[in-house]
């Protein structure tokens, strides 16, 4: 059986075998070593004796084994000479057993080796009779003639040192009678035939000569010679390939069969001829030293890269390449086939200038697809040798910079990146030439980088794809360089430091979003997830778990246009993704989400075409590396109808974004802020000082004039496109330029949005910093779309606009309505504005309209479809409007992009003009838009689509709750009502049936209660961050309440809830702080709160107490008219006792509690039965228990709201769970905005919302951080009788709040 699964054949003479086939042997057998000699020998496992000397039990004098031994198994032959050294011993060995007496003697050896000899030395040099007490223990080893006794004694030069030194006095006098015991033991050894004594030493002078004499053999072995040391490397080699240390395993032939093939290089030989070459500069090594050189060589060069991205994987990777990751092996063999087929245009040129004369990150990108490929498929070795090619020309350019833009390093960080890459991937393919050259380059690279991100900008932005792809340039070199420049580690440490404060900043970005649009935020999305996967491998630190990562799936996914076709073309966009899209989602997969959505989506764009010839294979080998085949391709369940999805941190809008079905409808809007809402809000707000400059340390250059821009693209065709990649101007994107304007720069007179006219946005400006627009409406019902945005933020003062309101609504999949509302202040000097429709495809012409007599835009796409677009003014003619159209070409990445554009231009009529444009595709029966009635307010139109009348109403004074109530008959937007039926609002919520809320035309006073730290504030901030409503808080600094004679805080703590004696001054006191003019309440204000009242005047009141002493009161607002709401917010009592204790809030409560007790004006039996439980408690002098009197307060609040629930009725309160708005934010603000409130839920309240409970910034009053995924902290904090005392007292109490017991 054993035979039977010896892979080696018969062979004569002794052979060792080490390789079996069968797993049992594999596992349990070293080597089998085959014999023509007759032997019966067990190789001993017992480790060495240790022999001590008995004047000093601590100095071991020698060690003894039995032979043969696991400890010098296989030392024998690897033992390398240059001459037959090994036989020779031998020879002399069986010659000396031949010339004594044959003795048949046992096969158990022992061999005796001298250890410590410097310790033993030590010892025995006091006194010569030491050396007799250790022969003697010899002396009885050889008594048995059965048994060999070999004596070792290394440095024997320590117990023979020359007795003429000893003489001339440089040695001790001990030493002499050493030397005399050492040789008068031998003598006596020598009449026993079974001993042998072998004796080393490197100083040979030093040896007494008498010893030398009595020595029969004295052979000098000095270094090894070449062969000797080609042999020693080649076996060395051989072992590390055996255990898998050295993969792939590959031939190296020995120096015999490179001389029979007389030193040609080829594929078979290159290998041997490098270790060849090797071998000669090693020359002068001791045999030791050789072998510790693989040792060496692997700990400093084989593990300095390797492993960055796989290590020790590549056979099961090259398994993957033909099963589970098929199909993206499949894009580097073709991306290689390219590169193959056509080598001059993807080979670096072979010279530098060249190289820099043009735009060279390619270079880099494509390095990194080639080189992977070569692991996969190592057979392919001309792919192979352009790999090396391409490394040495880009190892042999004196500089990676690009010659046009010096200043500017991503072309060196993408060069840097390839070859360390490449250098990782393809390192046991180098010779040791190219080794030290690649490695000697990507060190100076990376030193200049790390001297650059000192005193660059990029190393003061965040944020920004330059930032990051530098970033990791010097990251992924810091790597490679690190075992030999200690500055490495400071280069790596800077880096995990600035790009950790960069992942603190996108953790505010709850929508995942990233400023420089889809396809460009791929830049930095591919440099970001590199760097993830890189400080986790090699420093151990996990930075998956930020929210911005778990919501940028759904950034890609819904800005997908219909059928995965491409993304849509916000800021620096383009057709298709820059950077690695796949890479990014099964990243995001295997790493964030876990549930094959990301694999699933990255099949679909993974056919997607990506024309860049610098990009396109650039992440090909992060992508196969990350691809989880494990979380199979899982379709993200949401259906197929069109989803309507807001980018709250972004600014935009898109409907039909990631629809399935490529003839799905899309429309997107962006209006936004300045790099998005959350990093506006750190500058604007100085949030972090320390570690933010205000905009000196973001660069959003790559962002566009597009405020209240949109694209739409009916059945998923283009029509109305955006600029993509190119210079920032406003007519390139479809918005509002107004003319003549007294600051207009790059097309005088006219002018477009702060930012434009130069390649980059100008976000530099003073004007830039304060630039913003927002998302107004962003509402789907009934298959219908409304959007709005307020862009006046995004135009110069000077042009004293005070409006530029847009809104669309999709009345069917075709047919979109635009109507631009523009109020001018009347001192303004504007006297046109320009409409401009950007059009990529297709050809564009301007007709008559045979049934209208307007004039119109049509579009013949190049699908054949036709498209429309018609427009006139609110005296429903096209008096003072005209339109012209023009073809523009602009440079664009590397090459030139075509638009066509439409320009309709309006006289401004002061103080308000309206335009209404239908846009309109394929064989719809249209009519032309009428406005029906109109004021400052608001304004209503009728459009007419095949029979069926729609009527439309929007309110352009939508920063007015009133207004829109006045205009519309509720609190939203606009309303639409098809036919005379059918009426459908936009921006509030119809009740959930059974409900019975209040009228929709009554603009609400709202109070919002809570118990200090349940979650108040957490409300409160989020109602704050909406334009309709202004927050006064009580008690505060910032206000001066209104004072009566009557009124004192004693009246708050009172927690009678209807005492006649202080009825009628709270009624009147709340009266002067929610129905006061507006003006009397300025007259109250001062700080952020006056300037809330100035920069909303239109706002409705929120009244908040602070720490819940007004809420025994909160029965005198029942008095008070019916638009006025209570939102109480109520916490589970065990989070709420254990968050109390924690943070040490309980004495404050206490205080609370007994300020209470002496301001009741009440008998004591009318309140409340906790109230009383609590009163008692709180009464005593000592020994009050906190968890219960917590309890008791709990308790005692919540029995208010329950009589309170049933005094104002559900249309007027509403008892709000924290948990639920923290863990359902957007499902529980929106019934609380929508359905309660009847107000919009706007967009600015949901960031601010999800910020919030999402990003582990926002603590309670409590000092709390909230944390959505962790509800129940009392569990950590409440022991078992806690818990029992709670849920004693709150039993009756916590399921009808909804509250389990556990």
């Amino acid at each position: 059986m054993l035979m039977k699964n010896i892979r080696q054949g018969l062979a004569f003479g002794d052979f060792v075998i080490t390789e079996f086939s069968d797993p049992i042997l594999q596992e349990h057998v070293v080597s089998v070593t085959v014999s023509d000699i007759p032997k019966d020998l067990q190789l001993h496992e017992d480790g060495p004796v240790l022999e001590e000397l008995e004047e000093d039990a601590n100095v071991s004098a020698a060690s003894h084994w039995l032979l043969p031994n696991v400890e010098f198994h296989g030392m024998w032959e690897s033992l390398v000479y240059d001459s037959d050294i090994k036989h020779r011993l031998l020879n002399y060995a069986e010659t000396t057993m031949l010339f004594s007496d044959r003795t048949s003697w046992n096969r158990e050896n022992i061999t005796v080796k001298s250890s410590s000899t410097e310790a033993v030395y030590q010892a025995i040099r006091k006194s010569g009779k030491l050396v007799q007490k250790m022969f003697q223990k010899i002396q009885e080893l050889i008594d048995d003639p059965g048994t060999l006794i070999c004596v070792l004694i290394d440095e024997v030069e320590s117990l023979t040192a020359a007795r003429k030194s000893a003489m001339s006095g440089s040695e001790p006098s001990d030493a002499i009678r050493v030397v005399n015991s050492v040789l008068t033991q031998i003598d006596q050894l020598k009449r026993y035939p079974n001993v042998l004594i072998l004796t080393t030493s490197n100083i040979t002078g030093a040896i007494d000569l008498a010893f030398v004499d009595r020595a029969d053999i004295k052979q000098y072995i000095g270094p090894p010679s070449t062969p000797a040391i080609f042999r020693i490397y080649q076996s060395c080699i051989k072992e590390l390939m055996k255990v898998g240390i050295i993969t792939p395993t590959q031939q190296i032939l020995d120096l015999r069969a490179l001389e029979v093939m007389r030193f040609v290089e080829n594929d078979a030989t290159k290998l041997s001829l490098w270790l060849r070459e090797i071998s000669w500069k090693s020359e002068g090594f001791s045999g030791r030293s050789l072998r510790k050189i693989p040792f060496l060589a692997h700990a400093l060069y084989a593990m300095l890269l390797q492993g960055a991205y796989f290590y020790k994987d590549i056979p099961s990777m090259r398994e993957r390449a033909a099963t589970t990751h098929k199909a993206i092996a499949q894009q580097m063999v073709e991306a290689v086939e390219m590169m193959k087929s056509d080598i001059s245009s993807y080979l670096p040129p072979s010279d530098q200038a060249n190289f820099s004369s043009a735009w060279n990150e390619g270079y880099g990108n494509n390095l990194c697809a080639l080189a992977m490929y070569c692991v996969l498929f190592p057979d392919d070795k001309s792919a192979l040798e352009l790999a090396h090619e391409y490394m040495e020309r880009m190892a042999t350019y004196q500089s990676w910079e690009y010659r046009s833009m010096l200043n500017d390093e991503m072309p060196i960080s993408h060069s840097l990146v390839g070859m360390a890459t490449a250098f990782d991937f393809l390192y046991p393919t180098l010779s040791p030439k190219q080794r030290e050259k690649y490695f000697m380059r990507i060190r100076k690279t990376t030193s200049r980088h790390f001297e650059r991100l000192k005193r660059a900008t990029w190393g003061l932005y965040h944020i920004q794809n330059h930032v990051l792809n530098n970033c990791v340039a010097l990251f992924i070199g810091a790597l490679v360089t690190n075992v030999h420049d200690k500055r490495a580690d400071l280069w790596a440490q800077l880096v995990m430091g600035h790009l950790n404060v960069t992942l603190g900043l996108l953790n505010l970005i709850v929508d995942g979003s990233l400023d420089e649009g889809v396809a460009y935020s791929t830049y930095t999305s591919r440099s970001l997830t590199m760097f993830l996967y890189l400080v986790q491998k090699h420093f151990g630190t996990n930075l998956l778990g930020n929210y911005w990562l778990k919501q940028h799936f759904w950034f890609l996914y819904r800005s997908m246009l219909p059928g995965y076709q491409e993304t849509v073309g916000i800021a620096d966009s383009n057709t298709h993704w820059f950077y690695g899209l796949g890479s990014m989602l099964v990243f995001l997969d295997k790493y964030v989400m876990r549930n094959g959505n990301g694999n699933w989506l990255a099949a679909r764009v993974r056919p997607r075409p990506n024309p860049s010839k610098s990009q396109r294979w650039s992440t090909y080998h992060t992508e196969f590396i990350w691809y989880d085949e494990s979380l199979g391709e899982k379709v993200v369940e949401e259906g197929s109808e069109p989803r309507l999805t807001c980018f709250s941190d972004w600014g935009v809008v898109t409907y039909g974004g990631g629809a399935p079905d490529a003839t799905t409808s899309f429309l997107s809007f962006k209006a936004g802020m300045l790099h998005g809402r959350a990093i506006s809000a750190v500058v604007k707000e100085q949030l972090f000082p320390n570690q933010i400059n205000g905009w000196d340390s973001f660069n959003p250059g790559h962002e566009h004039p597009d405020q209240n821009s949109f694209t739409f693209w009916p059945r998923g065709r283009p029509f109305i496109t955006e600029a993509y990649y190119g210079p920032k101007f406003s007519f390139l994107n479809n918005v509002l330029m107004f003319g003549p304007s007294p600051t207009a720069k790059c097309f005088p007179p006219y002018e477009g949005q702060i930012g434009e006219c130069y390649r980059w946005f100008d976000w530099q400006s003073p004007e830039a910093a304060l630039t913003s627009a927002d998302i107004v409406a962003a509402h789907e019902e009934e298959n219908f779309v409304f959007i709005s945005g307020e862009a006046v933020g995004a135009y110069r003062a000077e042009m004293l606009l005070k409006s530029v309101y847009r809104a669309l609504l999709l009345l069917t999949p075709d047919v979109l309505l635009v109507v631009d509302h523009i109020h001018l202040n009347p001192a303004s000097g504007l006297k046109a504005v320009n409409a401009f429709f950007n059009m990529r495809e297709g050809a564009l012409a301007l007709e008559e309209n045979l049934k209208s007599f307007n004039q119109e835009a049509v579009l013949e796409r190049n699908d054949s479809e036709v498209c429309h677009i018609v427009w006139r003014g609110s005296d429903n003619t096209q008096t003072g409007m005209s339109a012209s159209l023009m073809g523009y070409e602009y440079p664009c990445e590397f090459n030139t992009r075509r638009t066509q554009v439409l320009n309709v231009s309006v006289d401004l009529t002061l103080p308000i003009t309206r335009v209404a444009y239908l846009l309109f595709c394929g064989s719809v029966d249209v009519r032309m838009p009428v406005f029906r009635q109109m004021d400052e307010i608001g304004v209503s139109l009728d459009v007419h689509l095949d029979g069926v009348k729609y009527d439309v109403s929007i309110a352009t004074a939508h920063t007015s709750p009133r207004s829109r109530v006045q205009w519309l008959g509720h609190a939203g937007f606009a309303t639409l009502t098809l036919s005379g039926a059918n009426h459908i609002k936009f921006g509030i919520k119809p009740p959930e049936h059974g409900q019975n809320y209040m009228s929709d035309d009554v603009v609400p006073r709202i109070f919002v209660a809570s118990m200090i730290g349940a979650g108040g504030d957490v409300v409160i901030k989020m109602i704050n961050k909406t334009s309709d409503f202004v927050v006064l808080r009580y008690p505060s600094k910032e206000l001066a309440w209104p004072i009566r004679q009557q009124v004192n805080m004693k009246m708050f703590n009172d927690p009678c809830l209807y005492s006649e004696q202080h009825l009628p001054n709270l009624t009147s006191w709340f009266k002067d702080v929610y129905f006061a003019p507006r003006q009397t309440l300025l007259g109250y204000a001062k700080g952020s709160v006056l300037q809330a009242l100035n920069t909303r005047p239109h706002a409705e009141v929120v009244l908040y107490c602070i720490d819940g002493r007004m809420n025994s009161k909160l029965a005198v607002l029942s008095q008070l008219q019916q638009n006025v709401k209570v939102i109480y917010v109520v916490r589970d009592p065990r989070s709420w006792v254990a968050s109390a204790i924690k943070h040490g809030i309980y004495n404050k409560i206490l205080k609370i509690v007994r300020e209470s007790v002496m301001s009741i004006s009440c008998p004591i039996e009318t309140l409340p039965h906790w109230y009383r439980k609590m009163r008692d408690e709180a009464a005593k002098d000592t020994g009050i228990d906190p968890i219960l009197l917590l309890t008791y307060y709990w308790a005692a609040n919540m029995e208010l709201v329950q009589e309170f629930e049933q005094l104002f009725g559900k249309h007027r309160w509403l008892t709000l769970r924290i948990e639920d708005l923290v863990s359902k934010p957007d499902a529980t603000a929106s019934a609380l905005f929508g359905q309660f409130l009847k107000m919009p839920f706007p967009l600015s309240s949901y960031h601010h919302l999800m910020q919030l409970t999402r990003s582990q910034l926002h603590k309670l009053m409590l000092g709390e951080v909230i944390v959505h995924d962790k509800q129940e902290p009392w569990r950590d904090i409440l022991d078992e009788g806690a818990l029992k005392t709670i849920e004693g007292v709150t039993r009756t109490l916590l399921g009808p709040l909804g509250y389990s017991i556990f």
